[in-house]
């Protein structure tokens, strides 16, 4: 097993020791997630950074989740501050104690969150390159 998922199973075991896991939380910030989706689902019907005609009553389900559609992007807001109290929770007895120092923190988060972030900015810019050589 790689010596970076070792370490990192372990400074998650010892963070969450004492924790209880807040499930609740989970579901909300997955709720938030799927809200954000409903409100990227209108950019895919802009033209050349133009605003497509399209009635947004005629996209999917618009009657029940129009708030969504139309104010998603407040979900990215709540999504992080979820996130935000998540980490205070599991990591501020660690942090105050002196167990965890600022750059073996900063090294996990951006272990576990760069590779997504890359993996992702490349399949989206090769979609972009594709849309624009075919679409113009």
């Amino acid at each position: 097993m790689d010596v970076k998922i070792q370490h990192r199973r372990k400074m998650e075991s010892e963070v969450k020791e004492n924790k209880q896991h807040i499930y609740s939380l989970d579901f909300l910030r997955g709720v938030a997630a799927y809200i954000v989706i409903f409100w990227h689902w209108k950019m895919l019907f802009y033209v050349n950074d133009t605003k497509s005609k399209i009635d947004l009553n005629e996209f999917p389900f618009y009657g029940s989740f129009s708030i969504f559609y139309n104010h998603g992007l407040l979900a990215v807001e709540f999504f992080f501050c979820l996130s935000g109290f998540i980490f205070f929770y599991y990591f501020s007895s660690k942090i105050e104690s002196g167990r965890l120092s600022a750059k073996s923190f900063a090294v996990d988060r951006i272990s576990r969150i760069y590779p997504l972030h890359i993996a992702t900015f490349i399949i989206v810019a090769g979609l972009q390159y594709v849309s624009l050589k075919y679409s113009g």
